[in-house]
């Protein structure tokens, strides 16, 4: 298979689904640094998946109607992008509406299910409990926890009387960290 871009697109457009997979590993990451660096404030791993639903999406919409007016990569490019940072502010607008009003309600508008299978809940407890104790600082700690529970970075900095550039420093310290222990 071809690794032009373009003919990529254009097979996934007729519903190859072999064409997904080099498009995959050839964005991919970009696209999550889109979603760290441009849009900001997300919590750990909400980068990816913002990410994946911007190609999820790419790939439905290429499927059905196949982005006629795209010519070549930088187009591609453009369009992801664009997908990624809605995306990502997607999930922002919805950790805050959650936060205000305690709704729980997917990104799509449906209602989501209250109760999680109690094997997942303590598997994932256990992994945050490994990640936390590898952030040996009980700041960056909180700084974590604070930002899990979708407070933005002005109102970390407010609570720790530091600058919003400090909480963004620490941030990325702390996706460092929690990446290399999950690579």
């Amino acid at each position: 298979m071809s690794g032009s871009i373009t003919f990529l697109v254009d097979r996934v457009s007729q519903g190859d689904d072999r064409a997904v997979q080099p498009l995959w590993d050839r964005f991919f990451m970009q696209m999550v640094r889109v979603a760290r660096t441009r849009v900001g404030g997300l919590a750990y791993g909400e980068e990816e998946d913002a990410a994946l639903s911007a190609f999820d999406h790419f790939c439905r919409r290429a499927a059905s109607d196949g982005f006629k007016q795209m010519a070549n990569r930088d187009d591609l490019w453009q369009v992801l992008q664009m997908l990624t940072r809605r995306k990502a502010i997607d999930r922002l607008r919805h950790a805050s509406r959650q936060k205000r009003c305690g709704a729980v309600v997917s990104l799509e508008g449906d209602v989501a299910a209250t109760t999680l299978d109690p094997r997942e809940t303590v598997m994932e407890s256990e992994e945050l409990r490994i990640l936390f104790d590898r952030l040996e600082d009980p700041e960056l700690q909180e700084i974590a926890a604070m930002k899990m529970e979708s407070h933005t970075n002005e109102e970390i900095a407010r609570h720790l009387g530091c600058t919003v550039r400090t909480v963004g420093r620490r941030l990325e310290l702390i996706r460092s960290i929690w990446q290399s222990e999950l690579e």
